[in-house]
């Protein structure tokens, strides 16, 4: 009898397990099929998260590339001055002037500072004397401080100050008045600051 019962539980189990077997589900029959698609719509959702990605970089890149120019300043001609383009004086220029005024004013006033450094702008400008400041400053004779040590003196800020104002200003003195010293020359004065005399002739007055 239990030959017989154990012999039908057989029978049941394997007429069960043929008939799940050919009656499963379609989607189970392709599982690899089903896997497929998975695969190809999690691509499709990567491929399309790249494309929005770089989209988004190249908006950040054009952003970017025209803040970047927004900020660029243009110069016209309007916006630069003279002086950009054709400075005032040279670095030699300003280096002469305030050593020179450093040498014959040193410790003097404003004032006296720029009558040295007007007398030798007046001076480049007439024919009598050389036409550029090193010439003037350095002919024979003329400045006591190129002979007695004094021009070599480092210029103090007020000397190059003084320097940088008559190079941009100009002679602060009639252009006729070409001498400077402790004692008179030419045959008139114009003013005397301190101990020094700023000197013309009167031939040269217009």
């Amino acid at each position: 009898m239990k030959k017989l019962m154990v012999i039908s539980i057989l029978l049941i189990t394997c007429a069960t397990s043929s008939f799940m077997y050919h009656n499963k589900p379609e989607y189970l029959n392709n599982t690899e099929y089903n896997i497929e698609i998975l695969n190809n719509e999690d691509e499709t959702i990567q491929n399309e998260d790249l494309k929005i990605t770089d989209e988004t970089k190249n908006k950040d890149k054009i952003s970017t590339e025209v803040e970047t120019i927004e900020t660029i300043e243009i110069k016209t001609i309007e916006d630069i001055s003279y002086t950009e383009v054709f400075p005032l004086y040279t670095e030699e220029e300003l280096y002469i002037m305030s050593h020179l005024i450093m040498g014959e004013a040193e410790g003097e006033s404003w004032e006296h500072k720029l009558g040295v450094g007007s007398v030798a702008l007046n001076r480049v400008k007439d024919s009598r004397y050389p036409n550029t400041l090193k010439e003037v400053v350095f002919q024979k004779g003329q400045y006591a401080c190129t002979w007695d040590g004094n021009y070599n003196k480092e210029p103090n800020k007020e000397s190059i100050e003084a320097a940088k104002y008559l190079l941009e200003n100009g002679s602060q003195l009639p252009e006729y008045c070409i001498f400077q010293a402790e004692f008179l020359q030419g045959d008139s004065v114009y003013k005397k600051v301190g101990n020094t005399y700023f000197c013309y002739y009167k031939k040269d007055v217009k």
